[in-house]
């Protein structure tokens, strides 16, 4: 349950690759101190969560082969 990983506040690094995950909780922006989160080839649907934007150590995100039809623009750095 990815909803009890978002009380692992020390967590650095998330690897969901092949879960079938769906959705991902709000409680994941308690992981404020996450660098690198993999949520490939999940069935991720619509749009990520906005308070992914909160996670702002966050430094290598994977969310390829997900049915994803937005990611929150606060997410997307101009580099």
């Amino acid at each position: 349950n990815i909803s009890a990983l978002c009380n692992c506040t020390n967590l650095t690094r998330l690897i969901v690759s092949h879960n079938k995950l769906q959705a991902l909780p709000d409680s994941i922006s308690r992981l404020f101190r996450l660098q690198e989160l993999r949520l490939s080839h999940n069935q991720l649907q619509d749009e990520l969560p906005l308070t992914l934007s909160r996670l702002t150590r966050l430094a290598d995100v994977r969310i390829n082969n997900n049915l994803l039809i937005a990611v929150p623009a606060q997410m997307i750095s101009p580099d």
